[in-house]
């Protein structure tokens, strides 16, 4: 029988870093996986269905919810997102690894779910609140009113850093990373 598997869950404000880190350890560490999530909102350009997310639409979100099909779901900025069930536990049985970025809301949700030895938790910080302004509008996909929001709910978020394993602040990306992955890896 094969060891069961554990799911690593990095939380943190938008433009901490966690898709960069996320990315980086996943291209050198093939025996994780990152489990595809459902949402409600629309694919954007270059996304695939069943890759990036599984683009699904309200209706059929709210169906899983009342048949408890997810581990956990949020409404972030008016759209739904989940971690399905089936794919996470059948593969935590499996002996597989999961590498799940994910909201607040969400990881205290597995947090109370799941076996404390299946779940490890990471919580991305910006180094300053000034420097995630300057992380998001250097996107080109934000508008003002956007960041606004963004910095808002980062303040809030951030209160929540307590929660987790390990707080790693993302101040020099190289630093960064070699402590995500020692965490990942020796924890």
């Amino acid at each position: 029988m094969s060891e069961r598997g554990k799911i690593v869950i990095v939380a943190g404000p938008s433009g901490s870093g966690k898709s960069t880190l996320i990315t980086k350890f996943l291209k050198e560490h093939s025996h994780y996986i990152f489990p595809t999530s459902a949402t409600t909102r629309k694919a954007r350009p270059g996304e695939t269905n069943g890759v990036q997310y599984h683009f699904i639409t309200t209706e059929e979100f709210e169906n899983s919810i009342e048949n408890d099909g997810f581990l956990e779901w949020a409404l972030v900025y008016d759209h739904y997102y989940g971690t399905l069930k089936s794919t996470v536990q059948i593969g935590l049985n499996e002996g597989k690894h999961f590498l799940k970025d994910i909201d607040i809301q969400g990881a205290k949700s597995l947090m109370n779910l799941l076996d404390k030895n299946d779940l490890k938790s990471i919580f991305i910080s910006p180094p300053s609140l000034d420097l995630l302004k300057e992380r998001l509008l250097a996107r080109p996909k934000e508008d003002g009113a956007n960041i606004e929001t963004r910095i808002s709910e980062a303040k809030k978020e951030m209160e929540g850093a307590y929660l987790f394993d390990i707080n790693i602040i993302n101040d020099n990306l190289d630093e960064a990373y070699e402590s995500f992955k020692n965490f990942i890896l020796t924890s």
